[in-house]
């Protein structure tokens, strides 16, 4: 899951940033990495999971770093992170990993969170 969710979204960063970098000949852009809510709220029957989300919002805001390296800085890349709202599929959804009354109460939460103005 690391590799996948984490590894594979600062590769293909670096390998962006290469191609598409102004100081390398491209024309700049806008990077997009998915992370997840679990990754702004605490997502406990998911824990991995959540980690690996919670380290690419944290990559992706380290990129707008003042101290970033001029290498980033000078790229004329902005990168940004979408983070879906639970979404119940045959992995995350299945009743082993996650029984439908605590998927229900996790849901729950977070929109109360997001209600309260907690995320946006």
């Amino acid at each position: 899951m690391v590799d996948i969710n984490l590894k594979a979204v600062i590769a293909g960063t670096y390998l962006a940033i290469k191609y598409m970098g102004k100081n390398n000949g491209g024309q700049g852009g806008v990077i997009i990495n998915t992370a997840s809510i679990a990754g702004i709220l605490p997502f406990g029957l998911l824990l991995s999971y959540s980690a690996t989300k919670w380290a690419v919002v944290g990559f992706t805001q380290s990129f707008a770093d003042p101290n970033a390296s001029d290498y980033v800085k000078n790229s004329g890349i902005r990168m940004i992170a979408v983070c879906p709202h639970i979404t119940q599929t045959n992995i995350f959804g299945s009743k082993v990993l996650c029984p439908d009354e605590q998927w229900d109460n996790a849901a729950r939460s977070a929109l109360l969170k997001r209600d309260e103005g907690i995320i946006a």
